[in-house]
């Protein structure tokens, strides 16, 4: 068995996309060629004996503290082929982004993991809070009405940018918010005629 582990090219780019699907057990969306939401320098593939096995993307992100951004790799999409499980390929991907995020300068790693133990393995752990607030509509109505009626429509792609700048006035002053890319703004942000 001979394994490679190196970052995807644009030929790579339709075999992850079903490999993905297959792993995450959803119907992807079909193949679009052109359309790559991290860029193929931030996706490893394992490759056995030239076939895919496993895949890792790693959006570019940052993340405040003191009101600083810290350069940030956000672990995402990591699948491995059933047939490749258990072997430390899941393992092996991870440490080859990591290796490649450290060579960025990213000195944090966040990620969502579907599974605790690789990652606990690796040197991650769970972090930050999860806030719920529930408000009974009622309370609403004691709001003062506006000066002016609000005015409720559809985003649009014209939107982004005003929506990103709320966003990251809002991230700033809060330790450990994530400043989050365009790129992954553009994925995010479910806006009419665009992919969610």
């Amino acid at each position: 068995m001979a394994l490679t582990i190196r970052p995807l090219t644009p030929a790579d780019r339709e075999r992850a996309h079903a490999l993905r699907g297959q792993v995450f057990a959803v119907h992807p969306d079909p193949f679009d060629a052109d359309e790559v939401y991290v860029p193929d320098h931030r996706r490893v593939g394992a490759f056995v004996d030239g076939e895919l096995a496993g895949v890792a993307s790693v959006w570019d992100l940052g993340q405040y503290y003191g009101q600083r951004r810290v350069a940030c790799g956000g672990v995402a999409g990591v699948a491995v082929a059933p047939e490749w499980r258990r072997r430390g390929l899941g393992s092996e991907l991870v440490q080859r982004a990591l290796s490649e995020m450290r060579a960025r300068g990213e000195a944090i790693s966040t990620l969502y993991p579907l599974t605790a133990p690789l990652y606990r393995h690796l040197g991650w752990e769970f972090a930050g809070v999860w806030l719920r607030r529930r408000v009974p509509t009622v309370r609403l109505a004691e709001l003062p009405a506006p000066a002016r009626p609000t005015v409720v429509r559809r985003a649009g792609p014209e939107d982004r940018e005003a929506m990103a700048a709320v966003a990251g006035r809002a991230a700033v002053p809060h330790n450990g918010n994530l400043d989050r890319s365009a790129t992954f703004n553009r994925r995010r942000l479910t806006l009419d005629g665009d992919e969610q």
